[in-house]
């Protein structure tokens, strides 16, 4: 936490007795408080600048004599959101658990006018354009292990896109390696169903031991050993 000093200084620095001047002989911390700063919204425009040469334009050289700079491309083409308030809206979502239509309040208060539709837009382009190739390349690492920790655990999805009930079960599949092979790696793979073709597409580059439960989907994979 940032520290910062708020000094008091007697009203007087005269000597009330003789009313000569007081020198400070010493200062003591006499309490501490936190202090909350809010953060603030700001409209940031990114503004491009046009230079030409008047020489050029002059004895028309050349056709290209107007120079101009280049603003950054957007997180999201054709978006008001910048990364801060991407990477704001995903941790409320998914690291404090503030649905969309509660953030769309606060967004107001701070002065951003938007909706839950927007919100979900930017979480979904943002995991697609940004997030992904990451996940894509932490499994690259992944699968270059020898030997990973791998269980599945029962998750419930309202819309189905296999047009099942909401109350089938759906699953998330939980990929780790260990500490022996470098800094852990810890992958989720969402799916509809628990079968081994789960287990055949994302293991598709690994060889080496798996350690897992009795379940019957953890046999008879090439390349892999199951160590129950």
């Amino acid at each position: 936490m940032e520290v910062e000093e708020i000094h008091h200084h007697p009203t007087n620095l005269q000597c009330d007795c003789c009313q000569n001047q007081l020198h400070e002989i010493g200062s003591t911390i006499a309490r501490e408080e936190a202090t909350f700063i809010p953060a603030k919204l700001v409209r940031v425009q990114h503004i491009e600048h046009a230079y030409e040469c008047k020489q050029c334009k002059k004895d028309n050289e050349q056709s290209s004599f107007i120079q101009r700079g280049k603003a950054p491309t957007a997180a999201i083409p054709r978006s008001i959101a910048g990364p801060t308030v991407l990477a704001k809206v995903i941790y409320d979502k998914f690291s404090l658990y503030l649905p969309l239509y509660r953030q769309v309040k606060e967004w107001t208060r701070a002065g951003l006018i938007t909706n839950d539709k927007n919100l979900s837009n930017w979480v979904i382009r943002a995991a697609e354009d940004w997030l992904l190739p990451i996940y894509e390349e932490m499994k690259n690492v992944l699968s270059a292990k020898t030997l990973l920790h791998i269980d599945e655990t029962v998750a419930k999805v309202l819309n189905r896109s296999d047009g099942k009930r909401p109350q089938s079960n759906a699953y998330n599949w939980v990929f780790r390696s260990v500490p022996t092979e470098g800094p852990v790696v810890i992958l989720f793979e969402h799916a509809l169903t628990r079968s081994q073709t789960v287990l055949e597409k994302y293991l598709t580059d690994f060889k080496g031991t798996v350690i897992c439960d009795g379940y019957a989907a953890y046999d008879k994979l090439s390349n892999i050993t199951f160590a129950n």
